[in-house]
């Protein structure tokens, strides 16, 4: 039989069978309903039913029919079936809708046997489940209450009241706190009909609850009302017709502080379970647990509140685990706190300062000791400096290590320290002489001096230190030293005062300030400065002196001053500034600011700025300015105004004004130079690139484009084009554009030929500028549109000549913003030349090096060239040799001279125009000389033009009068423009022959081989030697000495060999028949 009575419901197929199993399940204890309509059975449960039992059959419907219905409301509702005609197949049937147990009826249409015993199983099973599922919602709702974080004590001990009530059954449970003789109501909960709220109160000895806490252990009572409360205990209002109670006592951590009972008001007796009482005795637990945890919380608050650092929870990562800091430290945390934790010491600090927390803590953790360590770190409260300590807390067998870390504000300590040092420091570094007196006892001992104070007086530390005046100086003077000291110890005041007190130094004259130190107007020690003041009477003279010097230069001074006090009155003022101004004297004699302003009002260009300039600096006494004034008249000022101050007095305002006419116009024109030097200097760097460019040009036409594209690479030109030139039978020139960048092809075919600016360049020689395409009258109207629409706004055409020889045009285009200056023009011009002579050097050398040549045979007759008549008057004969240009634009001719003496010869020629100087050079033992000729450069002769022209001269010679010459030029070479500009030197010239012929091409091979052969094997060796040791290299990598002592030879005979050879080799280079032979 069940320990407690049940309920059951039986379900039958008629009334006849229910009250047959009814009566058993009666006599068995159980309480029974009947039903006898399968359709509402369901309806029949009652609240407090434990158990169905149903019959299989039931005329229209079964058994599992009911048991469906009944699981789909009551799934763990216990349900035994009984079974008339029962099957494997109706008992798998049963199994699968949830029966609890499966039985069939007796033989004869009876109630089975075993059916108590079966339902007594069921029901059994059932409240175990019910049991278990209640302990686990109520341990489930504990759980939740207890580790919820964001619930006050309060709102904790409602909800666990609130738990184990229904936990228990019981109708009201309260938490009472005793407070001397008396119970005080904390919380309540339910309580229907009771006349109990929080904050009631209760004598002790009034209720159960006193023998909870006197005997400190849980209270059960259940039964009537008097067996609740006891035989010999008048019941009271507080236990009045509570049929259960369980109380247990509520501790703070060490003591009873009141109790939490549960009551129950049932009208038929119900006994306590122990699992009741362990309920509550749980309950009472948690209860202590959270008025201890709150009471913690509370201490923890007040200690964060008073704790003046920051604390600190670090693990071995330094990440922050914890952080505490009350209201008088979170000025001091680096960062919000929410926002630290989780995060380590390097993600969170500086890295100086995360490298010495860390440290430390690794410290703490590898030794177990006490660390510390100093840092500076700028929070909120500014920049601090900071003592941590950081000691390591063991992490067992629950958690890893940690490490406390305090972190305590030592700002004030270290500042403390720094003024102490910096006091030391000043002690020792002072100027003046610094010693402190020990008066205890009526005696004044000295006990320090500082180094200026031995270097002042000669008296050294060990002599003074410990002893008083009287044994220092003696009684008469060391009595008239204590005296003053006793003046301010009497009086607890500093004392300044000049003694002359005869010492070691020679200074006698001294002024001393001492100054009392002690606490509660009991003095204990003196401090004294002492000072020579000889050296300071002198430099009072040397101020005075200075100060008629500054008065003197204030009147004799370019600058006019003036002096304004606080109230705009003139205290001073120089002639200068009346001069400067052209203010009448009368007026300065007013002494007033605002007089002298209005009479330079209308002497100002700008009287608006000026006087708002004036007011802002009255408006701002403590304001320094400097600014520049124009007048009307063409002068400028420089003005300058600074407080007159000394200390924290201000005094007034001083003016200096400066007539600056000069240095202004002298700074508008060196601007106007920097800018020009600027422009020019960028046209310069760009010749310079094109100049670079240019000697890396094997023919013309990689010169043209090498120089077109260098000149729009900036932004000086936009487009740049060279044409070539071509006189016509007028005389006039053409010029075809041949190479151009920036422009396409479209807008080059429209430039016209002639009567232009390109032309006018090719006609002139000179650079030809347009400084404004829109408006000039040089440039052609038909192109003004078109260069317009390119953003042509300026251009200059310069001719490419090297003075005698033009090889054509250059044209550049620079926008609106760009001036074409004279030092541009100069510049453009000689970039003209430079391309020029580029030009001519590339055609020199295909001439001499080209495979194939034009080989030109001309005539000059009876010729009136200075050459020609100097061989007809001497009856001799000239040979050209060769020619050298010069860097200044002249030319070195060399000829050899038959038949005359050489220097008859060179007077004669000597004086030809085109001739600068004429020297016999070299003379030969068969009466020939060579001559060198110094010419113009500018094509005055045949042999000019041809060098000029690119062309290379193999043979000339003058005779009688007549000149001969044989040239050879490369294909591509203007012949018909040679042969026209040696006609223009030498009218009477003609081209005796021209035929093309093919050069004998030499190879390497050969030519090492034909050098070998001239040289001797003394000079080759000594040659090698010297290339291979860098002799020949600036500076020399070896002398000498150094070359020729493993060739086991004197530097005298290496230097012979190497003349030799050296004159072997230039020889084959400049000699005709070797040059010819190479």
């Amino acid at each position: 039989m069940l320990g407690e009575r049940a309920r059951a419901l039986y379900v039958g197929p008629d009334e006849a069978t229910a009250e047959t199993y009814s009566a058993s399940l009666e006599r068995a204890g159980y309480a029974v309903d009947t039903a006898v309509s399968p359709a509402s059975c369901v309806d029949s449960i009652a609240p407090d039913t434990e158990c169905v039992v149903c019959s299989l059959a039931l005329g229209d419907t079964s058994g599992l029919a009911v048991l469906g219905a009944v699981r789909e409301s009551y799934p763990d509702l216990p349900f035994v079936l009984v079974a008339r005609d029962g099957s494997e197949a109706v008992a798998s049937d049963a199994i699968a809708a949830g029966v609890t147990d499966y039985l069939p009826a007796d033989g004869g249409g009876g109630v089975p046997t075993d059916l108590i015993e079966r339902v007594d199983a069921a029901v059994e099973g059932g409240r175990e489940r019910t049991a278990s599922g209640t302990e686990g919602r109520v341990l489930r709702d504990l759980g939740e209450t207890v580790s919820s974080s964001d619930r006050s004590l309060t709102e904790e001990v409602e909800s666990l009241l609130e738990v184990g009530r229904e936990a228990l059954g019981m109708d009201y449970a309260t938490l009472s706190r005793v407070e001397g003789e008396e119970f005080v109501l904390e919380a309540v909960d339910g309580a229907p009909g009771v006349d109990m709220t929080t904050g009631d109160r209760f004598p002790i000895d009034a209720t159960n609850c006193e023998r909870v806490v006197e005997a400190d252990e849980t209270v059960v009572r259940a039964g009537t009302e008097t067996d609740a409360i006891g035989a010999d205990d008048p019941p009271v209002r507080i236990d009045g017709g509570v049929s259960r109670y369980i109380g247990t006592p509520v501790t703070d951590g060490t003591d009873v502080c009141g109790t939490l009972c549960f009551y129950a008001e049932e009208s038929e007796a119900v006994s306590v379970s122990e699992r009741d009482v362990a309920v509550v005795e749980l309950l009472g637990r948690l209860v202590s647990d959270c008025i201890q945890r709150d009471r913690y919380a509370d201490r923890l608050s007040s200690f964060e509140a008073a704790f003046p650092d920051v604390g600190l929870v670090l693990d071995a990562d330094g990440r922050f685990r914890d952080c505490i800091a009350g209201a008088t430290a979170s000025a001091l945390l680096y960062d919000d706190p929410e926002h630290m934790v989780g995060q380590t010491v390097h993600e969170v600090l500086p890295q100086g300062t995360a490298d010495a927390i860390q440290a430390a803590v690794d410290e703490a953790l590898d030794t177990g000791r006490l660390q510390s360590v100093e840092y500076e770190l700028d929070v909120q409260a500014g920049t601090r400096y900071f003592e941590g300590r950081a000691a390591a807390v063991a992490g067992g067998e629950y958690g890893p290590e940690r490490v406390v870390f305090v972190a305590r504000d030592i700002t004030e300590r270290t500042e403390r320290e720094r003024r102490l040092e910096r006091a030391e420091t000043s002690f020792r570094n002072a100027q003046d002489g610094i010693f402190l007196v020990d008066v205890a006892d009526g005696e004044f001992v000295i006990e320090c001096v500082n180094p200026a104070y031995e270097a002042l007086t000669g008296l050294a530390a060990d002599d003074v230190r410990g002893r008083t005046p009287r044994e220092v100086l003696g009684d008469e003077i060391g009595g008239e030293v204590v005296e003053r000291y006793r003046e301010c110890v009497e009086h607890g005041e500093p004392i300044e005062y000049v003694e002359q007190v005869p010492l070691p130094s020679e200074e006698t004259h001294w002024k001393t300030k001492v100054a009392p130190i002690g606490e509660a107007g009991e003095v204990r020690k003196l401090v004294g400065a002492t000072r020579d003041i000889t050296e300071r009477t002198e430099r009072e003279e040397e101020l005075a002196y200075r100060r008629a010097l500054l008065e003197a230069q204030a009147e004799t001074g370019i600058d006019g001053l003036l002096v304004v006090d606080s109230g705009r009155n003139v205290r001073y003022h120089n002639d200068r500034f009346l001069d400067i101004w052209n203010i009448p004297r009368s007026v300065a004699d007013a002494q007033s600011d605002r007089k002298l302003l209005d009479a330079v009002r209308d002497t100002v260009a700008d009287p608006e700025a000026f006087f708002e300039k004036v007011e802002h600096l009255y408006d701002n006494p403590e304001a320094v300015s400097r600014d520049t004034i124009r007048l009307e008249d063409g002068r400028y000022l420089d003005r300058y105004s600074a407080p007159v101050v000394d200390g924290e007095t201000q005094y007034g305002r001083l003016w200096v004004f400066r007539d600056v006419t000069d240095e202004k116009e002298r700074e508008v024109a060196l601007k106007r130079q920097r800018d020009e030097l600027a422009a020019l200097h960028r046209v310069d760097t760009l010749i310079r690139g094109i100049m670079k460019r240019l000697q890396h040009a094997s023919t013309r036409d990689e010169m043209e484009t090498a120089v077109c594209a260098h000149l729009t690479e900036t932004d000086l030109y936009q487009t740049a084009w060279i044409g070539t030139t071509e006189k016509q039978s007028d005389g006039d020139p053409t010029v075809t554009p041949r190479t151009a960048s920036g422009v396409d092809d479209a807008y080059l075919e429209g430039i016209p030929q002639t009567n232009n600016p390109a032309a006018r360049a090719a006609r002139t020689g000179s650079v030809e500028v347009i400084p404004d395409v829109e408006t000039d009258d040089g440039f052609p109207d038909s192109r003004r549109e078109i260069a317009l629409d390119h953003g042509h706004h300026a251009l200059a055409t310069v001719p490419l000549t090297t003075g005698d020889t033009t090889y054509g045009v250059l044209v550049v285009y620079a926008p609106r913003e760009h001036v074409i200056d004279d030092e541009e023009r100069a510049v453009l011009a000689d970039l003209g030349r430079i391309v020029a002579y580029a030009i001519q050097r590339v055609q020199s050398q295909r001439s001499l090096t080209a495979e194939s040549v034009f080989e030109l045979r001309m005539r000059v007759e009876d010729t009136d060239l200075a050459y020609g008549r100097v061989t007809a008057e001497l009856n001799c004969e000239l040979r050209f040799e060769r020619q050298v240009p010069t860097s200044g634009g002249s030319a070195i001719q060399y000829f050899t001279v038959r038949g005359a003496e050489p220097d008859r010869v060179a007077d004669r020629l000597e004086a030809a125009a085109f001739v600068e100087a004429c020297t016999v050079a070299r003379r030969g033992d068969d009466g020939t000389g060579l001559l060198e000729v110094v010419v113009d450069g500018g094509g005055a002769s045949p042999f000019d033009v041809v060098t000029n022209h690119g062309a290379s001269l193999t043979e000339g010679r003058v005779r009688d009068g007549d000149i001969a010459l044989t040239a050879e030029a490369a294909p591509g070479i203007d012949v018909r423009g040679l042969v026209g500009a040696i006609q223009a030197v030498a009218p009477g010239a003609t081209l005796a022959s021209k035929r093309l012929r093919d050069r004998r091409t030499t190879t390497v091979p050969e030519v090492k081989g034909w050098i070998s052969d001239e040289l001797t094997q003394k000079q080759e060796a000594a040659l090698s030697a010297a290339y291979t040791r860098g002799y020949f290299e600036w500076p020399r990598e070896s002398t000498a000495e150094e070359v020729a002592a493993p060739m086991d030879v004197s530097s005298a005979t290496l230097h012979y060999h190497l003349r030799n050879g050296l004159q072997t080799l230039l020889s084959m280079y400049f000699e005709p028949d070797c040059r010819h032979a190479l």
